[in-house]
């Protein structure tokens, strides 16, 4: 019989439960710190891609849905129609709108790229380079090479020019989830909140000044996704994770759960108003003043698709650091192959 009082311990790590002072052994504790973020970082990697993948597949739903057939154009056309013409709300577009440009996308991402090189972070300053790059260069080529639209409701009137997806759309997206990944973490909620406002209010701008449909600010918003979740994936496997604290928001934790409920609802509440103007829009002109809650629904996706994003991207980056540098071991770096349960051996 072993003798109780040796000092000898066990290498293996406790799966059924942790003992506590008492010592007593709690079944419903997590697992042991080591093993915890082994998982954290494998699984991150895949939910990322997921979500990357749902993403795409979205896109590519929302262009077969909104501009290949014609109750989704009528339903664009209906938002268009039903903005409004307030010159204060104008104004305010206007000047949203004006903070999009070449050279405001060089300037911004370059004070992104040398933020996270001054946090040591040299890999992720590539990696953001490359979401920024690739989001926008990916709008270019589906509006103006790719992605066609056919005059489905022969009008005269009826717009014909590619405009899927936004281009300043993604600009303020891409920079937006950009911050999100080059903040410290305990930031991540705070940038989010501001970077995805800011892309919302430029999406919005682009309706109501008449640039772009809803579902060309929304295909933005997927396009950019898709590429910052392959980024994210990549700085995982290649880098792994570090551990932080809940990012906080005045001092309170804010649950990314609530984020996504919101997100959703307002989704939902468009997709009613959505269906209202398909059967209202059966056949009938209306003007901008009946047409006035369309675009109020339009605006109501635009943020929740946003909200959803961010949620999503916040929920899956909880208590991680991304590119941690390697000698901040008070971070608990756990490096590619490690982090992804494999030993030094099998990656060699």
């Amino acid at each position: 019989m072993a003798d109780p009082s040796s000092d000898s311990v066990s290498l293996s790590p406790q799966r059924d439960g942790v003992v506590d002072d008492s010592g007593s052994v709690d079944p419903v504790s997590p697992p042991s710190d080591g093993d915890e973020r082994r998982l954290t970082a494998r699984w991150r990697a895949i939910l990322l891609l997921a979500f990357g993948l749902l993403c795409a597949v979205a896109l590519a739903g929302l262009y077969l849905g909104a501009v290949r057939t014609r109750p989704g154009q009528r339903v664009d056309e209906a938002a268009i129609v039903g903005r409004g013409g307030g010159q204060l709300i104008q104004l305010t577009s206007t000047r949203a709108l004006d903070t999009i440009s070449l050279s405001s996308l060089a300037v911004a991402a370059a004070v992104l790229l040398v933020f996270a090189v001054t946090r040591r972070r040299p890999r992720l300053a590539l990696g953001v380079a490359v979401m920024i790059a690739g989001a926008n260069v990916t709008t270019q080529v589906l509006k103006t090479e790719l992605l066609s639209r056919p005059d489905l409701l022969d009008r005269p009137g009826a717009a014909t020019v590619p405009s899927f997806p936004s281009g300043h759309a993604t600009v303020a997206v891409s920079l937006a989830l950009a911050l999100v990944l080059v903040v410290p973490a305990r930031l991540r909620v705070m940038a989010g909140l501001i970077g995805m406002g800011y892309a919302v209010a430029v999406g919005a701008a682009t309706l109501t000044a008449g640039w772009h449909r809803p579902s060309d600010v929304i295909a933005a918003y997927l396009v950019a996704t898709v590429w910052v979740t392959a980024v994210l994936a990549g700085l995982l496997a290649w880098r792994g994770i570090g551990t932080s604290p809940m990012p906080e928001i005045f001092g309170r934790t804010l649950s990314s759960w609530r984020l996504l409920v919101l997100g959703v609802a307002l989704v939902a509440a468009a997709g009613l108003v959505t269906g209202t103007v398909v059967v209202v829009l059966d056949g009938r002109d209306l003007d901008a003043g009946q047409l006035g809650p369309s675009y109020v629904g339009a605006v109501a996706a635009i943020a929740g698709v946003a909200i959803v994003i961010l949620s999503v991207l916040l929920w899956i980056l909880r208590g991680a650091r991304i590119d941690p540098p390697r000698d901040q071991t008070d971070e608990r770096v756990v490096p590619f192959p490690e982090a992804w349960g494999l030993p030094e051996s099998d990656a060699r």
